[in-house]
Protein backbone atom coordinates (compact mmCIF):
# COMPACT_ATOMS: atom_id res chain seq x y z
CA UNK A 1 0.00 0.00 0.00
CA UNK A 2 2.74 2.44 0.67
CA UNK A 3 4.64 1.73 -2.37
CA UNK A 4 1.60 2.69 -4.16
CA UNK A 5 0.66 6.35 -2.94
CA UNK A 6 4.54 6.57 -3.29
CA UNK A 7 4.33 5.88 -6.79
CA UNK A 8 0.74 8.18 -6.97
CA UNK A 9 2.33 10.68 -5.54
CA UNK A 10 5.86 10.61 -7.65
CA UNK A 11 3.56 10.55 -11.00
CA UNK A 12 1.36 13.53 -9.94
CA UNK A 13 4.18 15.55 -8.81
CA UNK A 14 5.67 14.85 -12.07
CA UNK A 15 2.58 16.03 -14.35
CA UNK A 16 2.51 19.13 -11.88
CA UNK A 17 6.11 19.87 -13.01
CA UNK A 18 5.19 19.39 -16.75
CA UNK A 19 2.11 21.03 -16.90
CA UNK A 20 3.47 24.11 -15.40
CA UNK A 21 5.27 25.11 -18.10
CA UNK A 22 1.88 25.00 -20.68
CA UNK A 23 0.28 26.36 -18.33
CA UNK A 24 1.83 29.82 -18.14
CA UNK A 25 0.00 33.21 -19.55
CA UNK A 26 0.91 35.62 -21.66
CA UNK A 27 3.95 37.68 -19.86
CA UNK A 28 3.99 35.03 -16.38
CA UNK A 29 7.16 33.70 -17.84
CA UNK A 30 8.64 37.16 -16.64
CA UNK A 31 7.90 36.62 -13.17
CA UNK A 32 9.15 32.96 -12.95
CA UNK A 33 12.58 33.02 -11.14
CA UNK A 34 16.03 33.59 -13.25
CA UNK A 35 13.88 34.51 -16.09
CA UNK A 36 14.34 37.97 -16.61
CA UNK A 37 12.96 40.47 -19.13
CA UNK A 38 16.40 42.24 -20.95
CA UNK A 39 14.86 46.07 -21.73
CA UNK A 40 17.91 46.70 -23.89
CA UNK A 41 18.24 50.19 -26.41
CA UNK A 42 18.25 49.26 -30.05
CA UNK A 43 21.30 50.71 -32.11
CA UNK A 44 19.71 53.98 -33.51
CA UNK A 45 23.42 55.09 -35.38
CA UNK A 46 26.01 53.29 -37.44
CA UNK A 47 29.04 52.47 -35.64
CA UNK A 48 31.06 55.72 -35.76
CA UNK A 49 34.78 57.02 -35.11
CA UNK A 50 35.10 58.75 -32.23
CA UNK A 51 38.17 61.20 -31.46
CA UNK A 52 38.71 62.04 -28.46
CA UNK A 53 40.82 65.28 -28.20
CA UNK A 54 42.21 66.00 -24.83
CA UNK A 55 44.85 68.45 -24.02
CA UNK A 56 46.67 67.37 -20.77
CA UNK A 57 45.47 70.59 -18.68
CA UNK A 58 41.86 70.04 -19.88
CA UNK A 59 38.89 69.26 -17.66
CA UNK A 60 38.08 66.30 -20.50
CA UNK A 61 41.37 64.60 -19.76
CA UNK A 62 40.79 64.53 -16.11
CA UNK A 63 37.46 63.14 -16.94
CA UNK A 64 38.55 60.46 -19.21
CA UNK A 65 40.94 58.49 -16.21
CA UNK A 66 37.86 58.74 -14.46
CA UNK A 67 35.42 57.35 -16.52
CA UNK A 68 36.03 54.43 -19.13
CA UNK A 69 34.65 56.30 -21.88
CA UNK A 70 36.85 53.95 -24.69
CA UNK A 71 35.55 50.92 -23.19
CA UNK A 72 32.19 52.39 -22.94
CA UNK A 73 32.22 53.82 -26.70
CA UNK A 74 33.91 50.56 -28.00
CA UNK A 75 31.10 48.14 -26.34
CA UNK A 76 28.57 50.34 -28.56
CA UNK A 77 30.63 49.16 -31.58
CA UNK A 78 32.12 52.41 -32.10
CA UNK A 79 35.87 53.29 -33.13
CA UNK A 80 37.74 55.55 -30.35
CA UNK A 81 41.16 57.30 -31.54
CA UNK A 82 42.87 59.69 -28.86
CA UNK A 83 44.51 62.55 -29.60
CA UNK A 84 46.34 64.69 -26.95
CA UNK A 85 47.86 67.40 -29.20
CA UNK A 86 47.13 69.77 -32.33
CA UNK A 87 49.43 67.44 -34.06
CA UNK A 88 48.06 64.25 -32.69
CA UNK A 89 44.69 65.87 -34.12
CA UNK A 90 46.03 67.08 -37.51
CA UNK A 91 47.11 63.44 -37.86
CA UNK A 92 44.13 61.53 -36.76
CA UNK A 93 41.68 63.93 -38.87
CA UNK A 94 43.94 63.20 -42.15
CA UNK A 95 43.95 59.45 -41.52
CA UNK A 96 40.49 59.72 -41.85
CA UNK A 97 37.88 57.41 -40.54
CA UNK A 98 36.57 60.29 -37.63
CA UNK A 99 32.84 60.90 -37.40
CA UNK A 100 33.14 63.18 -34.11
CA UNK A 101 35.52 64.92 -32.49
CA UNK A 102 34.91 65.02 -28.69
CA UNK A 103 36.83 67.99 -27.16
CA UNK A 104 36.56 70.13 -23.97
CA UNK A 105 34.20 73.40 -24.37
CA UNK A 106 37.57 75.74 -24.53
CA UNK A 107 39.11 73.76 -26.90
CA UNK A 108 35.88 73.00 -29.42
CA UNK A 109 36.60 76.11 -31.20
CA UNK A 110 40.05 75.63 -31.85
CA UNK A 111 38.98 71.77 -33.14
CA UNK A 112 36.43 73.92 -35.61
CA UNK A 113 38.58 75.82 -36.95
CA UNK A 114 41.24 72.76 -37.75
CA UNK A 115 38.53 71.68 -39.13
CA UNK A 116 37.70 74.02 -42.17
CA UNK A 117 36.73 72.84 -44.87
CA UNK A 118 37.52 68.94 -44.27
CA UNK A 119 35.79 66.47 -46.89
CA UNK A 120 33.52 64.78 -44.39
CA UNK A 121 33.92 66.70 -41.91
CA UNK A 122 33.26 65.60 -38.41
CA UNK A 123 30.72 66.99 -36.16
CA UNK A 124 32.34 68.49 -32.34
CA UNK A 125 30.87 67.38 -29.70
CA UNK A 126 31.83 69.57 -27.00
CA UNK A 127 31.91 68.70 -23.43
CA UNK A 128 31.12 70.56 -20.73
CA UNK A 129 31.37 70.43 -16.89
CA UNK A 130 28.46 70.33 -14.53
CA UNK A 131 27.40 73.30 -16.72
CA UNK A 132 23.92 75.36 -15.92
CA UNK A 133 21.11 74.80 -18.43
CA UNK A 134 21.57 77.90 -19.95
CA UNK A 135 25.74 77.22 -20.83
CA UNK A 136 23.95 73.55 -21.67
CA UNK A 137 21.69 75.63 -24.06
CA UNK A 138 24.40 77.92 -25.62
CA UNK A 139 27.02 75.24 -26.69
CA UNK A 140 23.90 73.36 -28.24
CA UNK A 141 23.05 76.65 -30.27
CA UNK A 142 26.89 76.88 -31.41
CA UNK A 143 27.73 73.31 -31.83
CA UNK A 144 24.08 71.82 -32.32
CA UNK A 145 25.17 68.87 -29.61
CA UNK A 146 27.17 69.01 -26.49
CA UNK A 147 27.44 67.11 -23.41
CA UNK A 148 27.08 67.33 -20.03
CA UNK A 149 29.99 66.11 -17.77
CA UNK A 150 30.48 63.77 -15.81
CA UNK A 151 28.27 61.62 -18.25
CA UNK A 152 26.42 58.71 -17.59
CA UNK A 153 26.63 55.63 -19.99
CA UNK A 154 23.29 56.24 -21.86
CA UNK A 155 24.33 59.84 -22.02
CA UNK A 156 27.52 59.88 -23.44
CA UNK A 157 25.98 56.99 -25.90
CA UNK A 158 23.25 59.47 -26.76
CA UNK A 159 25.33 62.27 -27.37
CA UNK A 160 27.84 60.74 -29.91
CA UNK A 161 24.59 58.96 -31.74
CA UNK A 162 22.98 62.26 -32.10
CA UNK A 163 26.36 63.70 -33.34
CA UNK A 164 26.73 60.98 -35.32
CA UNK A 165 23.09 61.77 -37.12
CA UNK A 166 24.19 65.36 -37.37
CA UNK A 167 27.18 64.72 -39.45
CA UNK A 168 24.63 62.35 -41.72
CA UNK A 169 22.37 65.02 -42.03
CA UNK A 170 24.91 67.66 -43.27
CA UNK A 171 26.50 65.02 -45.68
CA UNK A 172 23.26 64.12 -47.60
CA UNK A 173 22.43 67.98 -47.77
CA UNK A 174 26.14 68.44 -49.28
CA UNK A 175 25.67 65.54 -51.67
CA UNK A 176 22.09 66.57 -52.55
CA UNK A 177 22.92 70.13 -53.81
Amino acid sequence: MKKNSLVSWVLAGSMLVTASADVLACGDKFLVTARGARYQRGRTTRPAGVLLYAGVATNLAQGLQTLSVDSILKQAGHKVVRAGSAGELDQALSAGGVDVVMADLADATVVETRLGSLAGRPTVLPVLYNASKKELSDARRTFLCALNAPPKKHNLIDAIEEAVELKDRAAKKSSGR
